[in-house]
């Protein structure tokens, strides 16, 4: 078994080893996350060092851990920089993850909406699903909304369900000298779904418009729109710096010593 205290940034093929090890052999978060350290600064060594294929496979391995969809293919499309004869393998795995992640995102997304549009059964039932609350945290956090606010929110609005006068279609039907018109709900300020205010509807159509992916800045979507539900975002380009900011590391800190990363061994 290599020792920390053997590793060189000379040969950062000793960090893709202890990476994958750490990864592999473990369901402990904090070792995981400390294999992924290993791996993304052996990234920067290697590349560093005119070692693109080895930087490359190294990307690859952190693709196959990282639970993030988008970063993962962001992953990919830096190994093929890095070494263009991965196209092949590019092509097959560079966006699986990102299509099974859709599929999800959008039953999370038939979630939010089902609460909105008072069909507690059906909201119901996509909450108690692990795989939809993992994506409505995770949607939650890309929004910037609190993962935990977001469900309970939508738990209260299920359970308060039975109270909703128009049956969550908005309006209502009033009879009166026999006329028929129709009304906005009194427990509705505008007619697209309920909730209980003003700030969380503004938070549920944030979170399912960032679970659809349908208002991102590189679309189409007005900039009004998206400075108002403050979805925009730099675009970034897949580099070693955002794998360094990404996995909190500095490879100009290769050596593992007393539990921390520091410049000298």
């Amino acid at each position: 078994m290599v020792l920390y205290s053997d590793l060189t940034p000379e040969s950062p093929e000793m960090y893709f080893n202890i990476g994958e090890l750490l990864i592999a052999e473990t369901a402990d978060d904090s070792h995981i996350l400390l294999g992924t350290q290993f791996l993304a600064i052996g990234v920067g060594l290697a590349s560093r060092q005119d070692q693109p294929e080895l930087a490359a496979s190294m990307c690859i391995a952190l693709a196959w851990s990282e639970p993030d969809a988008k970063m993962a293919a962001s992953l990919w499309d830096f190994a093929l920089m890095l070494d263009p004869n991965r196209y092949s393998a590019w092509v097959v795995h560079r966006n699986a993850r990102l299509k099974e992640q859709a599929v999800v995102f959008e039953e999370a997304a038939q979630c939010v909406y089902a609460a909105r549009f008072n069909d507690p059964k059906r909201a119901s039932e996509l909450l108690a699903r692990r795989d939809i609350l993992r994506a409505l945290q995770d949607g939650a956090r890309q929004a910037g909304l609190d993962p935990v606010k977001i469900h309970r929110l939508l738990e209260s609005m299920i359970n308060d369900s039975h109270n909703d006068d128009c049956r969550g279609r908005v309006f209502i039907t009033e009879r009166s000298e026999g006329q028929v018109r129709r009304v906005v709900c009194q427990d509705h300020t505008r007619p697209i779904g309920s909730s209980p205010n003003e700030e969380s509807l503004r938070m549920l159509i944030k979170l399912e418009l960032v679970l659809l992916d349908g208002l991102r800045p590189s679309g189409d979507a007005p900039w009004a729109t998206i400075a108002y539900l403050q979805l925009s975002e730099p675009a970034r380009e897949p580099s070693l710096s955002q794998i360094a900011d990404y996995y909190n590391i500095n490879y100009a800190r290769p050596y593992r010593r007393d539990d921390r990363w520091t410049s000298s061994p």
